[in-house]
């Protein structure tokens, strides 16, 4: 028989005419061909687990700027420890002296406008205190004056308290 006829496993046909020990000899060698088969099969379904890659478990980028935050803030302490350590050896004064000199570019310029400003301005002071007056206040005294009298004399109010 051709191994090729088996297809299946155990089932096999005995004619009454066979041999026992023929028919367990080409049973087991039957047998063996199957486990060889079974064992060299592969499977139709993929159940392993998926390939683990590397870069996306092991974030660098996340890493690398974790890093850099961590070397930020330790020179910030450094900074700090430097300048307390600085503070405890000379007691701590305040250096917050502004020792800047502020400097304008158009500054003359500003200085030579407000000289003639000043200048005009006292010209026209001058003029103002050269010049004659246009109303004379004494006479306005006299004709308000005048006024009350007549004010005083037309006023019943008036002769009736002059009367007591």
């Amino acid at each position: 028989m051709n191994t090729v006829d088996y297809l299946a496993f155990p089932l096999i046909v005995s004619n009454h005419r066979q041999n026992n020990i023929l028919k367990k000899k080409w049973d087991n060698y039957h047998y063996q061909c199957h486990v060889s088969r079974v064992r060299a099969v592969k499977p139709e379904v993929d159940n392993k687990p998926p390939r683990i890659f590397l870069h996306h478990h092991v974030q660098t980028k996340k890493i690398q700027k974790e890093q850099e935050r961590l070397a930020e803030i330790e020179k910030n302490n450094r900074l700090l420890m430097e300048k307390i350590a600085l503070i405890m050896r000379t007691g701590g004064e305040v250096d917050n002296w502004n020792t800047c000199v502020l400097r304008s570019i158009n500054n003359n310029k500003r200085n030579r406008e407000i000289v003639r400003i000043t200048a005009e301005n006292q010209a026209i002071h001058k003029k103002i205190l050269d010049s004659k007056p246009y109303y004379d206040h004494k006479k306005w005294e006299r004709e308000w004056k005048a006024s009350r009298k007549f004010l005083q004399h037309t006023s019943p109010y008036n002769a009736l308290t002059k009367g007591k």
